[in-house]
């Protein structure tokens, strides 16, 4: 460190280990500086306790992640229990209006499954990789409608990758009911089709999600604010009330839901 200071002609900072007489080491902290007569000075610290409450630290947090990660696997568990439950009590339904409504009940709870699931694969508890989670459950709801890649293209355009997870929860329920919704209404009799996907930052403190496809359209004077049906409730629940945002229903070609929400995705 020496020829270091001299040659540098400036202040350095090390980290080191020094054996002790009796064979221990302890980490120290050693710092040096040239004075103008040509001295060097060195001042060398004792890190021992700073070292201790480092290592500890790190081992709390690692702690802390392996709890977090298995909270996550546990709740990810108990969510694909209750959604297999419901599915096998579905295979005992003869009216196809009540299987129906257990198969919606399935989906959306496979929906925050899936988000759980993908925070439990992740190195990152807070957020997940929106991008991975939509293109999971698209593939997840084109098997359960029976539709396929070929037939519904599925188009996802992201501007933010990453969603926190208040957020991603509220969105991904509603990709699934408007998904859904477009599998089930918008492309009748075979017809092919696009659903495309967007969240996009549109002000310093604003996010735009939508979700529209390129079918037949939504039927005459349906208001999406005012409907009674439970899955446009639950959208606009979550829309209004947890995202804090507006909804807006368009649909000069096919439809179009668009909801503008304030936050940090």
């Amino acid at each position: 460190m020496m020829e270091q200071i001299r040659a540098n002609r400036r202040f350095l900072i090390n980290e080191s280990i020094l054996n002790r007489k009796d064979g221990t080491t302890i980490p120290v902290l050693i710092s040096g500086a040239q004075m103008p007569d040509g001295m060097i000075i060195l001042n060398i610290m004792d890190i021992s306790a700073e070292k201790k409450i480092a290592d500890e630290l790190q081992r709390s947090l690692t702690e802390k992640e392996i709890l977090l990660r298995e909270v996550h696997h546990r709740v990810k568990n108990n969510m694909q229990v209750i959604s297999g439950l419901i599915e096998l009590q579905s295979m005992q339904i003869a009216d196809p209006e009540i299987h129906r409504l257990f198969q919606e009940s399935h989906n959306r709870i496979k929906t925050m499954a899936l988000i759980h699931e993908s925070l439990y694969r992740s190195n990152d508890y807070a957020r997940i990789d929106f991008g991975n989670y939509l293109n999971e459950l698209t593939s997840y709801l084109l098997t359960s409608y029976g539709r396929s890649s070929e037939e519904i293209s599925i188009d996802i355009q992201l501007s933010e990758t990453h969603m926190n997870l208040e957020l991603a929860i509220p969105c991904g329920l509603i990709a699934n009911e408007l998904i859904s919704n477009s599998l089930k209404h918008a492309f009748p009799d075979g017809r092919h089709g696009v659903i495309t996907i967007r969240l996009a930052k549109a002000g310093e403190n604003e996010y735009v999600f939508s979700v529209s496809d390129d079918g037949i359209g939504y039927p005459a004077g349906l208001d999406i604010k005012t409907a009674k049906s439970f899955g446009l409730s639950l959208i606009n629940g979550l829309a209004i009330h947890q995202m804090r945002g507006t909804l807006e229903l368009q649909g000069d070609r096919g439809t179009t839901v668009v909801i503008r929400y304030p936050g940090i995705t």
